[in-house]
């Protein structure tokens, strides 16, 4: 991966965050939060539609590991967990089809143009099968592959999954909505408004290193998923997913519509045999904002 040096386009009035320039890289990111990439491989697969792009942790002999983004999210969604998990797994955290640096699938875009990027990645690794923990719109994804690939998946853990429909236009705790007559800086500041209010229970989670990360993702999605996620479509899915399985939720996940307890409860109706359980003080991106309670709360689940 190769490091940028920091640029902006300027300061947003009354936010203190700085709008990040296109070239911001992923170690400058990383470098923004204090940490280092250095056992994070940024690798690709070619493929009949372009390459598909993922990020490598750990040892190769080493049980494979596979982790899955969210919707306008990137394999960067895990920076907070890759490492970990990486002592224990050989970790491979995907850029899936149309996000992040992965090819656009031709169109019509479905949910099998995004779940075929999750085939062509082990396929092209020589993986039969691995454990995967995937997150909000991976989550769903990932259910989606398990109907035609359930033995490729030894174990299974849902975070904040989606598809337990969010129909209409429902309007998610303190969102706030861009209009076309707001000036590019407006337009950003109501998506750094949003970050802050739906993806963490604690806003100073989404701290600069976050935003510009953020930012970038959602320049780099190609695809619309909302109707995708949207439709309670999941609960029909689960059943499918006959492997161990683990579902959570951050206590304050107000994408979570209505609220966690019911959709936990729609969950564990569909599915009986899964552990559901919630991540304490955490909103919709758990993994970021609690890091420690989600990693050592996943690694007893796969190491069970």
């Amino acid at each position: 991966m190769d490091s940028g040096q920091t640029k902006s386009n300027g300061q947003i009035s009354g936010i203190g965050y700085t709008v990040p320039d296109e070239n911001d890289s992923l170690d400058q990111i990383a470098t923004y939060r204090g940490c280092s990439l250095a056992r994070l491989k940024s690798k690709t697969l070619q493929t009949p539609d372009g390459p598909l792009a993922y990020t490598e942790a750990g040892a190769e002999d080493k049980e494979p590991l596979l982790l899955v983004h969210g919707g306008f999210g990137a394999a960067n969604h895990w920076l907070k967990n890759q490492a970990f998990f990486a002592e224990h797994y050989r970790v491979l955290a995907i850029d899936l089809p149309a996000f992040g640096e992965s090819y656009v699938p031709p169109k019509p875009h479905t949910a099998a143009s995004v779940t075929q990027g999750i085939g062509r990645l082990l396929d092209g690794l020589g993986i039969e099968e691995c454990s995967c923990a995937a997150f909000s719109f991976g989550a769903t994804m990932s259910v989606t592959y398990c109907q035609e690939n359930a033995s490729r998946f030894k174990k299974l853990v849902l975070l904040g999954p989606g598809g337990l429909g969010i129909t209409g236009d429902v309007k998610l705790g303190d969102e706030r909505r861009a209009t076309r007559e707001m000036s590019p800086e407006e337009k950003h500041a109501v998506f750094v408004h949003n970050q802050r209010a739906l993806m963490f229970k604690n806003p100073e989670c989404a701290d600069e290193a976050y935003l510009t990360q953020a930012w970038t993702n959602l320049k780099n999605s190609r695809m619309n998923i909302y109707a995708m996620n949207r439709e309670p479509y999941l609960p029909d899915l689960l059943p499918a997913c006959s492997m161990p399985l683990l579902i959570l939720w951050g206590d304050a996940d107000v994408i979570a519509y209505p609220t966690p307890e019911k959709r936990r409860s729609a969950c564990q109706k569909a599915a009986p045999h899964a552990e559901v359980d919630i991540i304490p003080d955490a909103g919709h991106m758990a993994q970021w904002e609690q890091p420690d309670i989600f990693n050592e709360r996943v690694l007893k689940f796969l190491q069970t």
